[in-house]
């Protein structure tokens, strides 16, 4: 019965973080997070987990002095990150506007030794286009379409003069 409790409370928190009520999300996990020890499950879901349902609270409310705080405590108290950890961060920075903010956390997974996927490049499309860089958010577009099974090369997308260029060089007859 009291496993049932937790699920049903890790629920409402999941709840709470999809509409970005992080201000609530808050209130109910940092408590948990101080009391339990550190192996202790919260709500029925582990450490990272936990954490993960308040970057998503902050994600989704664009919030990301928040989320950049709530990633300081996770590292501070030396708990596991995860893919799902830089996408809740870069998606923050994508929805505040921050599109190369956004770029950052995805490489910082990255060099962490997570790939990122293509919700996350999905991500960096959506965070360009709301910046108004339809050049990187294109960059972005193609980057999903030349995957392959190995991990994608995170190079930032070329900017405009460097496509023109590229576009005038290719576009020269050879001799």
């Amino acid at each position: 019965r009291r496993a049932m409790a937790f699920t049903v409370e890790s629920d409402k928190v999941n709840d709470l973080a999809e509409v970005g009520d992080f201000a609530s999300v808050r209130q109910i996990l940092q408590p948990l997070l101080e009391e339990v020890p550190m192996r202790g499950q919260i709500l029925g879901v582990n450490r990272t987990v936990a954490y993960n349902l308040g970057l998503k609270a902050f994600a989704n409310a664009g919030e990301i002095a928040g989320a950049a705080e709530w990633y300081s405590m996770m590292q501070n108290e030396g708990v596991r990150l995860n893919g799902k950890t830089f996408g809740k961060l870069a998606e923050a920075s994508g929805k505040a506007g921050r599109h190369l903010e956004a770029e950052r956390w995805v490489r910082l997974g990255y060099v962490d030794r997570f790939a990122p996927d293509v919700v996350q490049f999905s991500l960096l499309i959506d965070a360009s286009a709301r910046a108004g860089d339809a050049v990187r958010s294109e960059a972005w577009l193609k980057r999903i379409h030349s995957m392959s099974s190995t991990r994608p090369h995170l190079a930032p997308p070329p900017s405009l003069p460097e496509q023109q260029q590229q576009q005038q060089q290719q576009q020269q007859p050879s001799e």
